[in-house]
């Protein structure tokens, strides 16, 4: 659900007029640095402290400090979404320097000024140029992020996911070297079994040559013939 700030922007030291009397009237409370309607909140009330209808947020200003109504404004949540804000008082709240007429739908960015000082003598939705002022606030819209220990429980559910995988390839790994050094145990084994098998055959085993073939010796009575 959107959350709503105001954030205090006032700028009223700026204005030469007014400087001598920026702390002099109200206090510094009483400029709220933040004004905000919470996602568990449907709506606030803005205006002069007062005991019969108090505030949610009391504000006055250094300016006059009759210029805020006590039930000067509220900002209330839609049921379809966005939130409104409306004025009730009689020197006008006013979105980017025209005067409210009724309700407004706020927009991130916004600017807003509670009364103005010739405020009586405006109507509603008219159009004023810049003026300082000591209860000016811009709007911030926001929606919150989500559940962070949602993230946390899913990110640690991943990471021991992974652990789990990589111990078991580890296990793997381990296992294939194992029966590898077994085969290569069984195949030094196998060789040494063959090195001494031939060995063992050659000592009983003599290849031997073919015999030369003997001429016929001549007989002493072919030479007396042959005389």
């Amino acid at each position: 659900m959107t959350s709503v700030s105001l954030v205090w922007i006032g700028d009223l030291d700026q204005d030469k007029r007014q400087a001598a009397s920026y702390n002099s009237i109200s206090n510094e409370k009483y400029r709220p640095k933040r004004i905000e309607l919470k996602p568990s909140q449907k709506e606030i009330r803005i205006g002069r402290i007062n005991s019969k209808n108090p505030p949610d947020y009391p504000i006055e200003s250094c300016i006059n400090s009759r210029m805020i109504s006590r039930n000067h404004a509220t900002i209330e949540r839609l049921s379809k979404g966005g939130c409104m804000l409306y004025d009730h008082s009689m020197n006008g709240t006013y979105i980017n320097y025209t005067r409210v007429t009724g309700g407004a739908i706020l927009k991130h960015g916004d600017i807003i000024c509670f009364g103005h000082l010739n405020g009586a003598n405006l109507k509603p939705g008219e159009t004023v140029s810049s003026f300082y002022s000591d209860l000016k606030y811009k709007v911030e819209l926001s929606t919150p992020s989500p559940n962070k220990n949602s993230s946390a429980v899913g990110a640690t559910a991943t990471t021991v996911s992974k652990r789990k995988r990589r111990a078991s390839g580890v296990s793997s790994n381990q296992r294939s070297d194992g029966d590898d050094d077994d085969n290569d145990d069984d195949d030094v084994s196998r060789s040494e079994d063959d090195a001494v098998s031939d060995t063992s055959s050659n000592k009983h085993y003599h290849h031997k040559q073919p015999a030369a073939a003997k001429r016929p010796r001549k007989s002493v009575c072919d030479d007396v013939k042959k005389s």
